[in-house]
């Protein structure tokens, strides 16, 4: 899969070519979403509007500003391995493979019972992150899977990818036309 254009929006002045080893978040199991201090999330530039999925959903929600942060524009390499949920079957063949119940998942899912157990399994990102670049949730698959059960990537809001690695040929660093 080839991705265009990314947006990544930072509290830093410049982005360095570096990205923080994914960690598997064993805190926060069910938002199937790696500890947020590690990889490098982007969302689809959209050039008609001159912003992202994400940017979109922030303003929608009113979750910060990403307006007053800075914005980079990531050109990634062609050859980059991405993992992309388009639909629930995609989600269901990547736990296959890369499951992962933190020590907290286990124990809630005694609680409530096996037929809710899955509802608390999450991505093992670590061993994603041996064998792909990024994991990439379109924006259809965003539509298919923020509310669904029991699997869900609820957490993600929308349309957007994790990087493991830093795999891009252009970095560019934008002004934001005001409003």
């Amino acid at each position: 899969m080839v991705l265009g254009t990314q947006l990544h929006i930072s509290l830093a002045q410049e982005l360095i070519e570096q990205i923080a080893p994914v960690e598997n978040d064993e805190d926060m199991p069910m938002r199937k979403k790696p500890k947020s201090t590690t990889g490098l999330w982007t969302s689809s530039w959209r050039e008609e509007t001159q912003d992202s999925d994400w940017v979109e959903w922030c303003r929608g929600e009113n979750f910060g500003d990403p307006d007053k942060d800075q914005w980079f524009l990531l050109t990634p390499r062609i050859d980059a391995r991405i993992y992309m949920i388009d639909s629930l079957t995609d989600l269901e063949r990547l736990l296959i493979q890369y499951e992962w119940y933190s020590p907290l998942a286990k124990k809630i899912a005694r609680t409530v019972g096996r037929e809710h157990a899955r509802y608390y399994t999450s991505i093992d990102f670590e061993r994603l992150s041996k064998e792909y670049d990024a994991l990439h949730l379109t924006e259809y698959g965003n539509g298919q899977l923020h509310l669904s059960y029991p699997l869900d990537l609820n957490a993600w809001d929308s349309e957007s990818t994790i990087w493991f690695h830093w795999c891009f040929t252009e970095v560019r660093k934008i002004q934001l036309a005001l409003k």
